[in-house]
């Protein structure tokens, strides 16, 4: 795992970015290699990176950081995935790292809910899986902010 993610396998570089940081305690470490995983297109990583900003996973204080959790959190949305869609809803909602708006929150979360019915029922399952290389989202948070919604 080590040889492939240092060969800049963006997969190797999120699993073992997850094992560094949740696992071993190596935050530092586990952050670099996921930014290094995001930046090859790793969108479970760039959504692993704003969940650790919004909670400040790594104990200290200064490492919480909404605003870049908000940011990492929209362009993960814009790369398709879901419950990156579905958390940037319920920040919206209660007014967490943005300014509270619980209109285009709710309309985040449910758009969320569907896109992933339409998913389940294009294809049998009961839960979109996370985002390949298939696309983003029908409708991205930025256009329901500015509400563009179709």
């Amino acid at each position: 795992m080590e040889r492939a993610a240092a060969a800049g396998n963006p997969h190797a570089q999120y699993l073992l970015g997850m094992a560094r940081f949740y696992c071993q305690g190596r935050y530092a470490e586990g952050q670099q290699l996921l930014g290094a995983a995001t930046k090859e297109g790793h969108t479970e990583a760039l959504f692993a990176l704003a969940v650790i900003k919004f909670n400040g996973s790594s104990g200290k204080r200064a490492d919480k950081c909404l605003r870049s959790g908000v940011l990492l959190c929209i362009e993960a949305c814009e790369r398709g995935h879901q419950r990156a869609l579905q958390e940037l809803g319920l920040c919206m909602s209660r007014g967490y790292g943005l300014p509270r708006d619980r209109e285009v929150g709710k309309e985040m979360l449910m758009l969320a809910n569907k896109n992933e019915a339409d998913f389940a029922e294009r294809n049998g399952r009961r839960r979109a899986p996370p985002p390949g290389p298939a696309g983003p989202a029908p409708d991205s948070p930025r256009q329901i902010q500015r509400g563009h919604t179709t």
